[in-house]
């Protein structure tokens, strides 16, 4: 008899071993999962940050010049006199006033990547010329770009939008863009914009 209650509270005891590793180990892969979730974007299903942080479409202005190329001979002030339209698949720059196209980038699959602080510093080549924070972007949690064609390029920090241009590897400007009417216009095909 006394045997035969050892062996049940060995049972018992060796049930308790089996559910608590269980516990454990189902709470380290969870903890595991979470970790791997929240340490960044790029980690979530195959790094779709487009669906994390899609770039909302609509029309936009010129709020104001982040940085000009000090060999740049234009650095404007209050506008550029463009309007500047991101759709679902294409980018398209418009005069002002008139709403009349000035360039058309279509067939855009607005592939997007992370910003390497690295690398965007060796877009400037005259910092000791340039007063200026904006190659700082350390404070920015959300740093993306989206390619339109080589040498153009939008930004988005956080909330602000940017429009660069660049040359020979080198950021030749940067303009802050402000949207004024999302999901506003209809793209050049007369295709309804998707509402993000």
């Amino acid at each position: 008899m006394e045997k035969r209650l050892d062996l049940i509270l060995d049972e018992r005891k060796q049930r308790k071993r089996f559910l608590f590793r269980t516990i454990i180990t189902w709470t380290l892969l969870l903890c595991l999962l979470l970790f791997l979730i929240l340490k960044g974007n790029t980690l979530i299903a195959g790094g779709d940050l487009n669906k994390i942080h899609p770039l909302v479409e609509g029309e936009y202005s010129f709020e104001k010049c982040l940085y000009m190329h000090p060999l740049s001979s234009y650095c404007p002030s209050e506008t550029t006199g463009q309007l500047y339209v991101i759709g679902e698949d294409y980018f398209q720059i418009l005069e002002e006033k008139t709403h009349k196209e000035e360039k058309l980038f279509s067939g855009i699959t607005w592939q997007v990547k992370e910003v390497d602080e690295e690398e965007w510093n060796k877009l400037f080549k005259f910092k000791d010329i340039y007063n200026g924070d904006i190659y700082n972007i350390n404070h920015f949690s959300i740093r993306l770009q989206y390619d339109i064609e080589e040498g153009l390029s939008i930004y988005q920090m956080d909330d602000e939008i940017w429009l660069a241009r660049i040359s020979d590897k080198m950021l030749w400007s940067l303009y802050k863009l402000k949207l004024d009417n999302p999901s506003a216009f209809l793209n050049p095909v007369q295709k309804p914009l998707i509402n993000v």
